[in-house]
């Protein structure tokens, strides 16, 4: 799983934000066999990407049946549904979030996510921001 931003907020509040990210993803992580990697996310030529600017929103990788994640979109035989579903229920049991994209047509309909176009081939969701203390 990879925790995505960038630095449109201030260093403080992202590496804030990047922390809960870590507190609430790394026991889905644990439980499923994964695990989570922190990083401020760019395309190779520099350029920001522009739908996780904020440091509250995360894309997850496809897990395969093999164990492995990535490289594959919803439709591919190699595509595991439980283990994605297994991901959608763990994340939508968390407090702060507050959308989930993937363009699974069964996920959708068991009312796990939501479409998005561009949303084949991970699972993106937001959460809200936590409140000040």
């Amino acid at each position: 799983m990879i925790v995505e931003g960038t630095s449109q907020i201030s260093e403080f509040d992202f590496l804030r934000i990047q922390s809960l990210f870590v507190k609430i993803l790394a026991p889905i992580a644990e439980s499923l066999g994964a695990y989570v990697v922190t990083q401020v996310a760019s395309y190779s030529d520099g350029r920001s990407l522009w739908d996780n600017e904020t440091g509250m929103m995360c894309d997850i990788y496809l897990p395969q049946k093999n164990g492995n994640f990535g490289g594959i979109v919803w439709s591919s035989s190699n595509y595991n549904r439980d283990a994605a579903r297994a991901i959608l229920k763990s994340i939508t049991n968390q407090k702060l979030v507050r959308a989930v994209f993937f363009n699974d047509q069964q996920l959708i309909k068991e009312r796990l996510c939501v479409s998005l176009n561009g949303h084949d081939n991970h699972i993106h969701f937001e959460i809200n921001p936590p409140v000040r203390s």
